[in-house]
């Protein structure tokens, strides 16, 4: 090798070491650039498989949008169906009683004495004050509820109504042995005219004279079943036993109710005992509605039938000292107002109602006149009247009698004195002059029947006589009765 190839060489030689190394950060490179071409030939696929999948996705909305277009299509076909058929239908609903549509309900959700194997007659055989389902009521709760481990309280039967209901059920209850002399019927058995005639057609009675031997003679099929006990309740005890079941419909003035709290209250059955207030979806016996929501923690709201009626079940025993209804606590002015609000609460369309008459009722006893008219006013401007109220003449008759308890003057500060209120319908207020009768508008403020000009303004209707002008409003048009007011 010459000197000069050696010469040349050297710087080779002496660069060696950093060669190899330039070679093996190569190979490395080289390596990392397979690692990396291979990751993205992964992500490809996988891209790959996304365009896929989103393809499938687009075509699964495209899928659902006609799916929904349909439904949208269906859904205006059946808008248009149902509004074809909402007008006959909203004309046949006013036609119905609304009864199932406007009572609260939880108080009735299923009703199961209208199940009964009985006829109605059967069970409302006695001329009543009750509705007839208030009688099936009645005999179901004998029938069907009843152990037989207390008494049966029947306050209040005139002739014999709910008793008979009652021992109509217990005659069919086999669960109970012993049924001599389990319903204690309690009345006074004197007649009063003034809401007992329609009842007692074609007896020859007097104000003041007993029924007695009516009530004997209309339950003697069920006599063994039967103590009765004529006379004031104020001045009768009860007997001290057990009271499973508490039917009162007598309960007719507040110290006649808190007589009876005091001597039912205290033995009846917790977990088992019914207490059924037949005036409790009534204007006149305000006290029942404040004892009821006095005592809320003791009792609880169970089914109930349509009419007066609304039932209590007792939770718990009631402490002696609430018995004794403190009028502190339960009739002070601004006490008795909350409790009656509590009362109204529960409550929705005509049963609703029916309760505010009551507070009209309460506050007349409390003096608050002016509040009372203006109570009176808003039932009458409320929904539920004007969309029923022409339907039902019993709330027509707690609004014509509540009203009866406010003077004139201040339940229409628009009419001119002397003028006489004869009747309310569902729009209109009833006034008469020289045997003819004018119905004016609710909404009237201002109306004297003797200025001839007032007498046939616009929607002041005229008529001859009551059938007269209910045909040509309408409207079922109640009597006011004898003002209690001049």
């Amino acid at each position: 090798m010459s000197s000069g190839f050696k010469k040349a060489l050297k710087p080779l030689v002496l660069h060696m070491p950093y060669l190899g190394k330039v070679m093996s950060q190569r190979d490395r490179y080289l390596a990392e650039r397979d690692v990396a071409f291979s990751r993205l030939e992964t992500l490809d696929t996988e891209k790959q498989s996304l365009i896929r999948r989103n393809a499938e996705l687009i075509q699964e909305r495209e899928s659902l949008i006609g799916i929904r277009d349909k439904l949208i299509v269906e859904k205006d076909n059946l808008q248009h169906a149902l509004a074809s058929v909402r007008e006959p239908l909203d004309a046949q609903m006013k036609q119905l009683n609304l009864e199932k549509y406007i009572l609260t309900d939880a108080l009735i959700p299923h009703r199961p004495w209208l199940a009964l194997d009985v006829e109605v007659h059967e069970a409302h055989s006695i001329p009543s004050l009750m509705s007839p389902e208030e009688s099936l009521y009645l005999h179901w709760i004998a029938r069907e509820y009843y152990e037989g481990v207390g008494e049966i309280f029947d306050g209040g039967p005139l002739l014999g109504g709910s008793t008979c209901a009652f021992s109509s059920g217990l005659a069919l209850n086999s669960r109970v042995e012993h049924k001599s002399k389990r319903i204690h019927s309690y009345d006074l058995f004197l007649y009063a005219e003034y809401y007992m005639a329609q009842l007692f057609t074609g007896a020859d009675l007097q104000d003041g004279e007993s029924f007695l031997p009516l009530f004997l003679k209309n339950t003697m099929q069920f006599k063994d079943y039967i103590d009765f006990h004529a006379g004031d309740i104020l001045t009768m005890d009860w007997t001290g036993d057990p009271l499973e079941i508490a039917f009162i419909d007598l309960a007719k003035s507040r110290e006649i109710n808190d007589h009876l709290v005091k001597q039912l209250f205290g033995v009846l059955i917790p977990g088992r005992s019914i207490v059924a207030h037949q005036d409790y979806f009534h204007f006149y016996c305000y006290w029942i509605h404040l004892t009821m929501e006095y005592l809320k923690d003791y009792f609880r709201i169970v089914e109930s039938p349509y009419g007066g009626t609304l039932s209590f079940l007792l939770e718990k025993k009631i402490p002696d000292e609430l018995l004794e209804m403190p009028a502190s606590e339960v009739y002070d002015k601004d006490r008795s107002l909350r409790l009656m609000e509590d009362s109204i609460a529960r409550f929705r369309g005509l049963q609703r109602l029916k309760v505010t008459t009551a507070k009209i009722r309460l506050l007349a006893a409390l003096n608050e006149m002016e509040q009372a008219a203006a109570v009176a006013r808003e039932v009458r401007n409320s929904p539920e009247w004007i969309e029923s109220g022409d339907m039902y003449c019993d709330i027509l008759m707690d609004m014509s009698e509540a009203q009866n308890f406010i003077p004139r003057t201040i339940l229409f500060p628009g009419v001119a004195d002397g003028t006489k209120l004869c009747g309310i319908s569902r729009r209109y207020n009833i006034f008469s002059l020289d045997g003819e009768f004018f119905a004016v508008p609710a909404t009237t403020e201002k109306f004297d029947i003797h200025d001839a000009s007032d007498r046939i303004r616009d929607g002041v209707v005229k008529a001859g006589n009551f059938y007269e002008l209910h045909k040509l409003i309408g409207e079922n048009i109640m009597p006011t009765p004898p003002e209690q007011y001049t």
